[in-house]
């Protein structure tokens, strides 16, 4: 869930960006499950992002189990061009 907060102006920052920014909170839904390993898809996340320009393929090399295929379409994209339901399968995957 988001919350906005407040707005938080540009002369606050130096130097001042050219756009307002804002304050927001967010909280867990309580009734929310994930459909895998809930640390391994934080590692994955934060893993593919630790590199994001790079693809997946490369930037999981350090959490890929040994001899995994990644020939399937997910390895060659980036973490940007993945939603929370493609980083779900991902972990599927790597938890196999």
């Amino acid at each position: 869930n988001i919350k906005y907060l407040f707005t938080v102006s540009e002369k606050v920052f130096n130097p001042p960006p050219k756009v307002k920014s804002a304050v927001i909170r967010l909280t867990r839904k309580d009734d929310f499950i994930l459909d895998c390993d809930e640390r391994l898809f934080v590692k994955v996340i934060r893993t593919g992002f630790n590199q994001r320009r790079k693809t997946l393929r490369n930037s999981l090399k350090s959490i890929l189990p040994e001899n995994m295929d990644t020939s399937a379409d997910i390895f060659s994209k980036r973490p940007e061009q993945l939603d929370m339901n493609d980083f779900v399968e991902l972990t599927k995957l790597l938890s196999q």
